[in-house]
């Protein structure tokens, strides 16, 4: 019986070790940044403001993919279907680039800022690519049922 050789990784398993490290780290920090902001404004009375809702918007949830995605790369953690986010986490990540996307644009036309629509690109990439890997996961799991 002839032996399949072993498909290398795309991507060396040090580096792999060292993102999801950097990646834990920042998550870490920036959920120690929100328990000090909440104890500022619980213990110290620092008040709270509409930013402060903003802030906690935006610096929770990205702690929170930091810290899983630093997680399943660091100790090499893949999910049933070999994949670094559940399907509802590809779904969110989608809709949160399109949100992105269409803040920026309204952004742009209404202040006629025409030259930063380039800007913008990265954010429709990475939504079509969010939404791609959302449909990928969802046939892996249709084909997994």
């Amino acid at each position: 019986m002839r032996q399949v050789p072993q498909a290398s990784p795309p991507v060396p398993v040090w580096l792999l070790k060292l993102t999801g490290a950097i990646a834990s780290a920042f998550g870490a920090g920036l959920a120690a940044l929100c328990v000090w902001a909440l104890y500022r404004i619980v213990l110290v009375g620092a008040g709270a403001s509409p930013g402060v809702f903003t802030f906690f918007l935006v610096v929770v949830p990205t702690a929170v993919f930091c810290l899983l995605v630093g997680f399943r790369l660091l100790f090499n953690r893949p999910n049933r279907h070999g994949s670094l986010l559940p399907l509802s986490g590809w779904l969110f990540l989608a809709l949160l680039f399109s949100a992105v996307v269409v803040i920026g644009l309204v952004v742009v036309l209404r202040g006629e800022l025409y030259a930063m629509s380039g800007s913008l690109l990265p954010a429709i990439a990475f939504a079509s690519l969010s939404f791609r890997a959302y449909r990928a996961a969802k046939q892996s799991d249709a084909v997994a049922r």
